[in-house]
């Protein structure tokens, strides 16, 4: 089982051998068994990889991050209709009806807030007002629970109801739920599902609308591991947004944290591929209470 994130801040050579990632660093020859990797995070300009590594990764579910000037991921290789049943499981995506869409996105969205409200609980802030504004939402969320939930929590997390402050928390919450969303959007299509139709995000220029729905109730696993991990390197600077290396390094790990879902214990690496099968059962027999989405442990 795959539980390894190689992060590369150098650049490098990467090419394939024997089923291994191999790469140069201080003029040593280095290698990774491609079974031992979950996630390979480039986060430099001048790295090389050989298509043949490429292709290897893509077959072995390997997600492949690539980031930008700002260390942001930019860019998710995934694989390319690799599900055996891709032609049945799209074709169903694309049958499914707006009632269903639309009680799918309300179950997410009561899990959201509820996840929210946990992360104030953990903090001894005041959850009462989430969990109320949970029991109202509505199915599509037509009311827009979700926008009022989030300036409420925000406001009480961060004392930022827009998330717009120039702080090192943005950033790191940008970059966890960037790691996050690429891990989606390789199971989304490992499973076979268009990542580009979503059942709430419709945005033509977006083609991972998919993935911005079912990341919504991931969200605050990716806000506490930020306040309780990261935010311990950055005691009495709140107005640096930078983020250094080794925080970048350690946001890769929030895929590792543990969530609780069928009742039992996971990663949130692997409840993901939990919730994104899930959503396809329950697409499929258009009942949405087969849809399996995290909450704290």
């Amino acid at each position: 089982m795959a539980w390894r994130t190689v992060y590369l801040e150098q650049q490098t050579k990467l090419w394939l051998s024997r089923n291994n990632l191999c790469f140069s660093h201080d003029e040593a020859e280095l290698s990774v068994p491609i079974e031992d990797i979950d996630t390979l995070v480039i986060d430099n300009h001048g790295t090389k990889i050989t298509t043949n590594l490429i292709n290897s990764l893509a077959n072995q579910d390997v997600a492949i991050i690539i980031c930008d000037s700002s260390h942001l991921p930019s860019t998710v290789i995934l694989p390319y209709a690799k599900h055996s049943r891709q032609a049945k499981i799209s074709s169903d995506q694309l049958k499914m009806r707006q009632p269903i869409r639309k009680q799918l996105w309300q179950k997410n969205i009561i899990q959201k807030i509820l996840n929210q409200a946990e992360v104030l609980k953990k903090f001894s802030l005041e959850p009462s007002e989430l969990i109320e504004l949970s029991k109202l939402v509505k199915s599509g969320d037509t009311s827009n629970c979700e926008a009022v939930a989030a300036r409420i929590y925000f406001n009480q997390l961060l004392s930022d109801s827009t998330r717009r402050q120039p702080t090192w928390y943005n950033s790191a919450l940008d970059y966890g739920y960037s790691i996050v969303r690429s891990c989606i959007a390789r199971s989304v299509a490992s499973h076979g599902l268009i990542a580009s139709l979503g059942i709430f995000h419709h945005n033509e220029l977006n083609n991972f609308n998919l993935v911005d729905d079912l990341i919504e109730c991931y969200r605050p696993f990716v806000d506490l591991y930020v306040l309780k991990t990261v935010h311990l390197r950055h005691i009495g600077e709140e107005s640096d947004e930078i983020l250094t290396k080794d925080d970048r390094v350690l946001l890769t790990q929030v895929i590792n944290e543990n969530v609780r879902i069928r009742n039992l214990s996971y990663s949130i690496k692997h409840s993901i591929d939990i919730t994104v099968e899930s959503f396809i059962t329950a697409f499929q027999n258009e009942d949405f209470n087969l849809f399996e989405l995290p909450k704290f442990c």
